[in-house]
Parts: C-alpha cells; sequence; structure tokens
C-alpha cells in the first residue's frame, strides 16, 4: 500500500496466465468486485518479471470494507 492525501495506492499479484491484451480470471472477479464499490482497477502484463500486478485506490473510508479485506487475503493467498 502506497500512501495517498485521502487513502492508498494498492499494487496486488495478479497471478498466472492472460496475455497482453486479455486479462486472467482473477483479475476479471477483482474488477467486479471493485467495481460495486466505484473503484477500477488496472492490471498490467508480465510487468517486474511477470508478476501481473493489479492495482487500485482505496479511499480511507473503504479500507476495512469487507470486499478490499477479502481481495487482499484472496492476493495474499496467490502470492
Amino acid at each position: 500500500m502506497w500512501p495517498r492525501k485521502d487513502g492508498f495506492y494498492v499494487y496486488i499479484p495478479g497471478g498466472q496466465g492472460g496475455a497482453e491484451d486479455q486479462p486472467n480470471d482473477f483479475y476479471a472477479q477483482v474488477k467486479n468486485q471493485l467495481a460495486e464499490l466505484g473503484i477500477e482497477p488496472t492490471w498490467s502484463f508480465k510487468y517486474n518479471g511477470g508478476a501481473n500486478p493489479i492495482a487500485f485506490g482505496v479511499t480511507k473510508n473503504l479500507l476495512t470494507h469487507s470486499k478490499i479485506i477479502e481481495l487482499m487475503k484472496l492476493a495474499y493467498e496467490l502470492a
């Protein structure tokens, strides 16, 4: 997590798979869950040795939201 004025910017591992023009299934799952919170993630294919990170901003009021916590747990299990 990288601190921001109104919250944090988060990078989580995106898991294996996908292609430059087609993110993997985990990204699709993350994107759908974050859409419900009004958050649009980005995905970088093969960035930093193939890490495929998913990045998104989280405002302070959403840091303890159950969807954010669940995504963090899922990403930790992928690492």
